[in-house]
């Protein structure tokens, strides 16, 4: 199913969508959701990262890479995926698979897991070890040329994602994350736009916002310029 919507996106640099899916499998996922221990294939789930509208993620060790990884999963439900929820996460292994940056998580492989007769569809990427979003380093004073520094590196980023026509459309602390060596990575590319797709391949429709309001440009609401967030802060005092 997966590997069908991800022929729909309009790619041609990515190659054969076959080969993203090395551990496609039947493996029963048992309790995954209370976080103990389990295994999906080759995957031995360790601990649980973090959890989305739509998605979990696991810190995991990949027996055959012989290190850590972070695996991305479809939540479980009593029913499959639905076609919103297959195409969205299709959208984000395009658009992961085909960057390639120093400052953007790396993608490995993408594939299904059976879970309670559920088919879940999942991918695997870099784990950023001893991480921290950028929003934990804007809590303390920092030197203009440090700050400089990581804007560049953020920028250099989405420069290089947009040159692949893709645009990440969810950009915020959270989803910029600092190594140990304090360099920055960008993840959740979940409402990435692909420039040139077909219409049947957009699941985040137009008339809907698309990513989060507190910091999205005022020129994606339909209203005056004079706008406050959410938590009733001035409009751009998070940057």
């Amino acid at each position: 199913m997966l590997q069908n919507i991800l022929k729909q996106v309009p790619f041609s640099d990515i190659g054969n969508v076959e080969s993203l899916f090395p551990f496609v499998g039947g493996t029963e996922i048992e309790n995954f959701e209370n976080n103990q221990k389990s295994s999906i294939g080759k995957y031995q789930l360790l601990r649980l990262l973090g959890k989305g509208g739509m998605g979990i993620v696991f810190l995991a060790w990949d027996q055959e890479r012989c290190q850590e990884v972070a695996l991305k999963m479809l939540k479980s439900n009593t029913s499959e995926p639905g076609y919103e929820e297959l195409l969205r996460l299709a959208r984000e292994i395009k658009a992961l698979s085909t960057l390639k940056h120093k400052n953007i998580v790396e993608f490995y492989e993408a594939g299904e897991v059976q879970y309670k007769n559920i088919k879940l569809p999942c991918f695997s990427m870099e784990y950023i070890k001893n991480g921290k979003p950028l929003h934990y380093f804007l809590e303390y004073p920092n030197s203009i040329e440090w700050t400089i520094g990581i804007i560049k590196q953020v920028a250099y980023a989405f420069a290089y994602a947009h040159q692949k026509n893709i645009l990440h459309r969810d950009i915020k602390p959270s989803n910029i994350v600092l190594d140990s060596s304090e360099n920055p990575k960008v993840l959740d590319f979940g409402l990435a736009k692909i420039l040139g797709e077909t219409e049947s391949f957009r699941p985040t429709q137009e008339k809907y916002l698309s990513g989060s309001p507190q910091y999205i440009s005022p020129e994606q609401y339909k209203t005056p310029l004079n706008l406050t967030m959410l938590n009733s802060d001035p409009c751009f005092t998070r940057l």
